[in-house]
């Protein structure tokens, strides 16, 4: 419908034109950039606080076979770098590593965490996987947008 149209002036008097769809496009388009970028920080910042708990545990890897290899998460983290999304399969993975690396962690003891704001604080295991867990839930969910083949998405 909007293929030949090449003003304002023309695009408003078309029959069947509809100004709101257009506006809720544009939005959606900013909105999904927002949102991009937003995942690729989030993506970033959680892989280096994910590094700085591991560097404290350096025998997670040899604890016997793991649940959710840390190879997984590299790759759901590089994903979410490059869209800005990951799947709610991937979250669920990502909160099934945080609580493996944090059952890794003597419950008696306490581990000093930077944040991204270089402030330290002193937690416990439990503590760390709460920080954790509340980080992953920052991620944005969105399905795979991959279609079949002459079908479009809307």
């Amino acid at each position: 419908l909007l293929e030949n149209i090449d003003n304002v002036d023309t695009m408003m008097n078309t029959e069947g034109f509809d100004i709101d769809l257009v506006h809720s496009r544009l939005t959606r388009g900013t909105e999904d950039i927002a949102a991009k970028d937003k995942g690729k920080e989030t993506a970033i910042q959680f892989d280096a606080q994910l590094k700085n708990i591991e560097s404290q545990v350096p025998d997670l890897g040899t604890k016997g076979p793991l649940e959710v290899p840390r190879t997984q998460v590299v790759k759901i983290l590089d994903g979410a770098r490059r869209t800005g999304f990951v799947t709610a399969d991937q979250k669920a993975t990502l909160h099934k590593y945080a609580l493996q690396l944090s059952n890794s962690l003597p419950k008696d003891q306490t581990w000093f965490i930077t944040s991204d704001s270089g402030e330290t604080t002193e937690m416990t295991s439990d503590q760390i996987y709460q920080r954790l867990s509340k980080d992953i839930d920052a991620f944005i969910i969105k399905e795979s947008t991959k279609t079949l083949p002459g079908v479009v998405n809307e």
